[in-house]
This record gives structure tokens, sequence and C-alpha cells, in this order.
């Protein structure tokens, strides 16, 4: 990677999924519930076609903060972060 000029690459990933992360974020149950989807399917098209997708998270109470906050313990990803690149990305 330092060929194409990168010093470092930090790795987000969610714990579960990205649907999970904005449930996370947002104290949702269900991400369907957004944008009264039935399946995922759906919400992630709604999702990407999404117009005022900031007012409507916003709305929801979303916590940008709380989005990818967390670490994913569970072996063999737990290799691939730290609490301390969380610290890098944040700031």
């Amino acid at each position: 990677m330092k060929s194409f000029g990168f010093k470092k690459i930090y790795h987000i990933q969610s714990i579960k999924n990205f649907e999970e992360e904005i449930c996370f974020a947002t104290n949702l149950n269900n991400v369907n519930s957004i944008f009264d989807t039935t399946n995922i399917e759906e919400f992630k098209t709604s999702f990407l076609h999404c117009s005022n997708l900031e007012t409507k998270l916003k709305g929801l109470n979303f916590d940008e903060n709380k989005i990818w906050s967390r670490i994913n313990k569970k072996k063999p990803f737990n290799i691939y972060s730290s609490e301390e690149d969380l610290k890098i990305i944040r700031k």
C-alpha cells in the first residue's frame, strides 16, 4: 500500500452488518421502521435513494458517535481493529 501513497489503513467493521449499526446508532429495533419497508432489500433501496438522509437520521436521534464505535472481539475479526484505531478514526 505504501507504493500507492498510503501510510496506514484502518479497518472499520460492523459488529454484525450496516443495518445493525444503524439500529445501534438510532436505538431502533429494526431498520425497516425508518422507511416503512418490509425487508432488508427494500430498506437498502430506500436508504440509497433517500434525498434527505441526514434530516431523516437526525429525526431518529441518530448519534454519529455510536456508529462503528464498537470493536468486534470475535475471532478472527478481533485482530483487525482496536480501541486505538477507533480513537484515531474519530479525530
